[in-house]
């Protein structure tokens, strides 16, 4: 598949456009999202733009791109994809038909999301971690992964083509894919995709009459169509693009329609399809993941007992893993094989059960076996938690496809950026994307999990659990033991700090380890202003710790989950609410609460920020507002500024530059 762009002239250089009377052109879907830059230090400048919206449901447009309430004319008589070079940030994006009816403006996404900056390291790797879904085709395989979006690999060759939010997708959360002659059905996290040979051609969503925005599972129906299946039921779309739903209020968490037309839905139980009568035989309260259909019956892969074989009403267990999930099924003549999760692989007979695992052990990038294809003659395309592999089997060889350095899905517990590079600590040890200042190359390879990083001018402070590394230009490496747990780190008045559930220690460079603090309660949180003061939750308190390693007690001070300072004030989380506190007693000033509760605290001394359990991140000041800045990252703990001013976002599930 290959996507047409279209480039056009400098933003400098394109036309005035005469200001509308009225909004009535509906786009269906319009969208505008700039590419990933080639290094992160054009993150802030003018991008190209890539704008998409449904085709077929209007005409010929140009489309406009506003800056400050003025328009120009970007691209006359375009299509979908369409790319507008070098729009500035801020920018907005309309579409005006040929009768002169406009649509509503969008905002053009900026936002780097965890795909974008896995492409920014590695653009022709895969951007994400996790794979969720495989689907084979005689030249190779569509790849979807959690965060990553979908990728078109070949059987020949390592090179990878990416499809993100910048390509079309409404989503990078990609939970299914199905190929359907020239065309490719696409499920995501915010509705379901369709495309051709030129792109993204159609979007389905809640306005669209999609029960739910998860697509689990998407069958064609031979006549054009697709079966639909969500977290919340099971939908048909005609040829023509209308939606019916068929079920509701129950997942539907895999479809299969054979060549002869038979096709079952399953989520609590199997349902036939078309009409949706249920399979008798089939337990209910077993979530069906996937299903094979062969001469014998049915192989059902369920969320908790593993795989079952159902024929003529009868269910048999045929064999269960510890975890008791099969994710996944695919059919080699009479061998079937089974993505068992963290059992692996495994070859199976209809009959005896298991014949053959294999793991990490035997090549694969990862243990955790999610999903799985028929490869080229004798192999399979496997996908893991931790990347994809064509694995052949007789051999026992596995080609994996190479991983960025920080890709998509991989959670993050630390993070540090410069100018043109940024660098990531998780349970995997460090990644970084950029040019990192000279030195610290030589501490990427500290195992994980990170717990803290820290700079302190030219050297660069990595806190594990097994040791404080610190690294810096013409410096080798060096470690220092940690004396009890850490589960923070703090730079303050010249000296790291680390903190966990045995004190506060500090890093004492003449003594050459790691030395007592003035607290052994434990250490809940940190944050240091920039007047040389550490500030430190212990136990229901809160303390100050001075330069010199003093401490002094807040009387009046409450329990507080996390802490954030700055130089005139101090700010505490607890139970979802912010508060301002007193420097000087501890006593709570005000308090701030939103709808969404408040997670963590973040940003930097010069700029407080707070992020939400909605992903949303807010300044904090006089009260609590809002920023205008667009959450990309799913399910985001932590929020920091970096010294170029830029603000991040990352969590479990990835790393998000959110701008200025």
């Amino acid at each position: 598949m290959s996507v047409i762009l279209a480039a056009v002239g400098a933003f400098g250089l394109l036309a005035w456009a005469e200001e509308p009377v009225a909004a009535a052109l509906t786009a269906g879907h319009l969208r505008a999202v700039a590419a990933a830059p080639e290094r992160l230090a054009e993150l802030d400048g003018p991008r190209d733009v890539r704008v998409w919206w449904d085709e077929g449901l209007v005409g010929p447009v140009d489309v406009e791109v506003g800056v400050e309430g003025r328009f120009k004319r970007a691209a006359k008589d375009a299509t979908p994809g369409v790319t507008l070079k070098k729009v500035p940030a801020g920018a907005v994006v309309r579409l005006r038909g040929a009768d002169g009816a406009l649509s509503e403006a969008v905002p053009v996404v900026f936002t780097l999301s965890p795909a974008g900056l896995a492409r920014v390291g590695a653009p022709t790797t895969l951007s994400g971690a996790e794979v969720t879904t495989v689907v084979s085709d005689e030249a190779g395989a569509w790849v979807g992964s959690w965060g990553g979006g979908l990728a078109r690999v070949s059987h020949s060759d390592v090179t990878v083509w990416s499809w993100g939010r910048a390509e079309g997708l409404p989503s990078e959360a990609v939970l299914s894919v199905a190929i359907d002659g020239d065309r490719l059905w696409i499920g995501t996290a915010a509705g379901l995709a369709l495309a051709d040979g030129d792109g993204v051609i159609r979007v389905w969503d809640a306005a669209d009459g999609l029960v739910d925005p998860w697509v689990y599972a998407v069958a064609p129906d031979g006549a054009g169509g697709a079966w639909v299946g969500t977290d919340r039921g099971l939908g048909r779309i005609d040829a023509a693009g209308g939606l019916t739903l068929i079920a509701e209020d129950a997942p539907v968490l895999s479809l299969v329609v054979t060549p002869e037309g038979q096709g079952y839905a399953g989520g609590a139980g199997l349902m036939r399809l078309p009409v949706g009568d249920v399979v008798p035989g089939m337990d209910v309260g077993l979530n069906v993941l996937d299903l094979d259909v062969g001469a014998e019956g049915l192989s059902v892969a369920t969320e908790t007992e593993g795989l079952l074989h159902l024929s003529q009403g009868l269910l048999t267990p045929i064999w269960r893993p510890a975890g008791g999930a099969v994710f996944g099924l695919a059919r080699a003549g009479s061998t079937l094989f089974a993505a068992a999760g963290t059992a692996g692989l495994i070859a199976v007979d209809d009959v005896m059960g298991p014949k053959h695992a294999w793991g990490a052990a035997e090549g694969l990038p990862n243990g955790a076996v999610l999903s799985v294809a028929l490869g080229p003659p004798g192999s399979l395309w496997v996908g893991t938690a931790e990347g994809l592999a064509l694995f052949r089997v007789a051999t026992q060889h596995a080609v994996v496809w190479p991983a960025p350095p920080l890709p998509a899905g991989r959670a993050a517990s630390a993070l540090l950026a410069g100018d043109d590079w940024v660098i990531v600590g998780g349970d995997h040890g460090l990644g970084a994307v950029g040019a990192l200042p000279r030195g610290w190359e030589s501490l990427l390879m500290v195992p994980g999990p990170v717990i803290a990083l820290a700079q302190d001018g030219p050297w660069l402070y990595v806190v594990t659990q097994a040791g404080v590394w610190r690294a810096g230009r013409r410096s080798p490496p060096r470690r220092w033991s940690l004396p009890a747990e850490a589960h923070h780190a703090v730079f303050s008045a010249g000296s790291l700090w680390v903190g966990g559930p045995k004190g506060l220690y500090r890093l004492d460079l003449g003594q050459d380890r790691l030395v007592p603090g003035p607290a052994r309660e434990p250490v809940r949180a940190m944050s240091a202003d920039g007047l040389g003061v550490l500030w430190v939750a212990i136990g229901e308190r809160v303390i100050a710790v001075g330069g010199n390693g003093e401490r002094f007690d807040l009387p009046g001070s409450h329990p507080a989950e996390d802490l954030l300072a700055t130089n005139d004030r101090l700010y505490a989380l607890h139970d979802g609410a912010v508060s301002a506190i007193h420097r000087g007693s501890g006593e709570v000033a005000a308090t701030w609460r939103l709808d969404a509760p408040l997670v963590s605290l973040g940003g930097s001394a010069e700029r407080p920020l707070g992020i939400t359990s909605a992903g949303a991140v807010v300044a904090l000041g006089e009260g609590i507002a809002p920023e205008a800045l667009e959450p990309l990252c799913d399910a985001p703990t932590e929020v920091v500024v970096d010294g170029e001013g830029r603000v991040w976002s990352y969590g479990p599930l990835g790393v998000c530059a959110l701008g200025r």
